[in-house]
């Protein structure tokens, strides 16, 4: 096990190149991964239709470099995801413009996934996933490299490596398994196990600028000048959330992950190419990780219900931001959301705190309030 933490100051393409080669040359060059030949599917963070430059996705130029670097190597790359939202060529081709991804297919020649065909793969050996759809060019690549993009996330605390790969999942798709796997606990090990369906066979996270606060989608830009490159996403995940000034075993990918005997959660055993306390950003904003079904788990209902409100965090609709559009509505899986003369307002029975709403807001008009006793115990 191998990663790499190498420091890339600025999107300039020979600042990137240079910093993706020394990452890849650490972890034994991309040719250890891939022959000629094969088909590379190169899957950045395109969670929502926005601009490179809020941070939210990948940036452009990371994923450019990967897909020259794939490509000068004799393979076959292709480069795709599949965003909150339908997955269909109306909504993709309007995520990959706003991404900066039509330039990249345009720049380096490298198609984009226009095949929104899906297929059911099968693992009888799974906990929670004994079968999973995937959108049809990632299961039948023959191999995957995640790019991820360094964030904060409103529900597992944290993104990088592994939570990008929820988008192997097709469309709305991803609705079903949020609420299937309603608890954070559930739906990390979802996580996990999806991860091993798609096993990619290298792991970059895009840190040369990241998003704090109310990630991952709806925060800040901030500078981390970092890209990670790693042969196991777990180890990526590790290193990441460390630069982040989070605690690597806290978090609920990695927890799982060391569960199942994948990794140790610890910095000193994912083979770093150099120390990085020293490049850590310690006042990073970052969210209070807390499991939606926290209180249901050990306490009789009526206390649940009392308590509930004072431990909970939930959608705080921003009524002056919103257009009334519908995305939170369409894609909450717990149905939770009506839209009233225009504006949004949430069953707060009926919530799984999944926070789907948040994320998927074009207009950042969703916040994630956390009650006092939620924050005093994180």
């Amino acid at each position: 096990m191998k990663t790499a933490v190498v420091s890339c100051d600025n999107y300039e393409r020979n600042t990137v190149e240079a910093a993706l080669e020394e990452g890849l040359a650490y972890v034994g060059g991309i040719e250890q991964y891939i022959r000629p030949g094969m088909r590379v599917l190169i899957k950045p963070n395109l969670v929502i239709a926005k601009k490179p430059e809020t941070c939210a996705t990948t940036h452009p130029s990371v994923v450019a470099a990967v897909a020259r670097r794939v490509k000068a190597a004799g393979a076959e790359p292709i480069i795709g995801d599949s965003a909150g939202g339908p997955f269909n060529e109306a909504w993709m081709k309007h995520v990959y413009a706003s991404s900066g991804m039509l330039e990249v297919e345009k720049e380096t020649g490298v198609p984009l996934n226009r095949d929104y065909s899906t297929v059911d793969r099968f693992n009888e050996s799974a906990e929670l996933l004994k079968k999973v759809t995937l959108w049809k060019t990632l299961a039948e690549a023959d191999a995957v490299i995640t790019v991820g993009k360094l964030k904060s996330h409103g529900l597992t605390g944290y993104c990088g490596a592994v939570k990008n790969l929820f988008g192997s999942i097709p469309g709305t798709l991803k609705i079903e398994y949020h609420y299937r796997m309603e608890g954070l606990q559930e739906f990390s090990k979802m996580l996990v196990e999806l991860c091993e369906y798609v096993h990619p066979v290298l792991s970059i996270i895009d840190g040369v600028w990241g998003m704090e606060g109310e990630g991952p989608t709806g925060g800040d830009p901030r500078k981390i000048g970092q890209i990670i490159v790693s042969d196991n996403p777990h180890a990526a995940d590790v290193a990441g959330s460390a630069l982040i000034g989070l605690q690597p075993a806290e978090m609920c990918t990695i927890k799982r992950a060391v569960e199942k005997g994948l990794i140790t959660g610890r910095l000193e055993d994912i083979g770093l190419n150099r120390p990085i306390g020293g490049l850590v950003v310690k006042d990073f904003k970052t969210l209070p990780i807390r499991d939606n079904r926290m209180l249901n788990r050990n306490m009789p209902k009526f206390v649940e219900v009392f308590l509930g409100p004072f431990f909970r965090p939930k959608p705080i609709f921003l009524h002056d931001k919103c257009v009334g559009c519908g995305i939170c509505r369409n894609s909450c899986p717990a149905k939770a959301i009506v839209i009233r003369e225009g504006r949004p307002y949430a069953d707060m029975e009926k919530c799984i705190r999944c926070f789907c709403c948040q994320e998927l807001c074009p207009k950042v008009a969703v916040k994630v309030k956390r009650p006092l006793f939620s924050r005093i115990l994180k």
